[in-house]
């Protein structure tokens, strides 16, 4: 009787497996507690890594960075969509931010270029115009721009007799002008040549094509030739009546329609 009542002393048995199954419990809260908490910095890095490693395309915006609350789900929504990613109720959209660095230095870059072309422009758009100021108030020549290219338009009577491809030597001025504006502002020049609905009357041209043409090719070969016009610039088109200022209803409008067009790309 008394070696039972030694043997019943102490801690029961149950106890040492119980401490054990609370320590276990105690280590697990605390791992789940460490993972809550969230370095955004780090959190971006291991995103990209993880992005680029499994090929993920689809690129979205990071509004704010991720806040870390609970690692443990609060609500569950059975067959719903799942939201790319959320951390404690909110939903981060990740992009690589040296990406976005990259885009946005690169837009910026872009819009200087454009404010750059468009001042160019309008500068050259000036001294063009107090170069030709006498034939622009002669009516022999218009000064404008499209598509943020510069255009110097040049009537039939400024340059050409009706019907005929050669210049006229009164045109020799002007070509002299039209020399020094090729030669002051850089960039491609296209020499285009357009024409009115009236089919041509002379035996040496099939179309009002081949005829608008001709003029739109003697005038590179005079700014070639006696501009000194490096050729590598020069590029000739021929759009016959399809491209008309106005309507084709009277003897004026189709005179204003007979033109060589000089467009000189910013």
């Amino acid at each position: 009787m008394a070696k039972e009542q030694e043997q019943k002393k102490g801690a029961p048995g149950w106890m040492a497996t119980f401490a054990d199954l609370m320590s276990l419990l105690l280590t697990f809260f605390v791992l789940l507690l460490s993972m809550s908490e969230i370095d955004a910095t780090r959190f971006r890095k291991v995103s990209g890594s993880l992005k680029m490693a499994f090929g993920v395309q689809r690129k979205t915006i990071f509004d704010e960075p991720p806040k870390g609350s609970s690692f443990i789900q609060q609500e569950h929504s059975a067959g719903g969509s799942r939201s790319p990613m959320s951390v404690g109720g909110s939903t981060a959209n990740i992009i690589d931010p040296q990406l976005q660095q990259i885009k946005n230095t690169m837009e910026k870059q872009d819009k200087i270029a454009q404010l750059q072309k468009q001042k160019r422009l309008e500068q050259n758009l000036k001294k063009v115009f107090s170069k030709f100021e006498n034939e622009w108030r002669a009516g022999k020549v218009e000064i404008d721009k499209k598509d943020g290219n510069l255009i110097i338009r040049l009537s039939e009577k400024a340059a050409f007799s009706p019907n005929r491809t050669r210049l006229k030597k009164s045109f020799e001025n002007m070509l002299i002008k039209l020399s020094e504006v090729a030669h002051d502002v850089d960039g491609d020049i296209i020499v285009s040549g357009h024409s009115d609905d009236k089919i041509v009357r002379t035996g040496k041209f099939k179309s009002n094509w081949e005829f608008s043409a001709a003029r739109a090719n003697t005038v590179a070969q005079a700014l070639m030739k006696k501009g000194d016009v490096d050729p590598s610039r020069l590029t000739i088109q021929s759009h016959g009546p399809t491209k008309p200022l106005v309507r084709n209803n009277s003897d004026i409008n189709r005179t204003k329609n007979r033109r060589i067009e000089v467009i000189i790309k910013h």
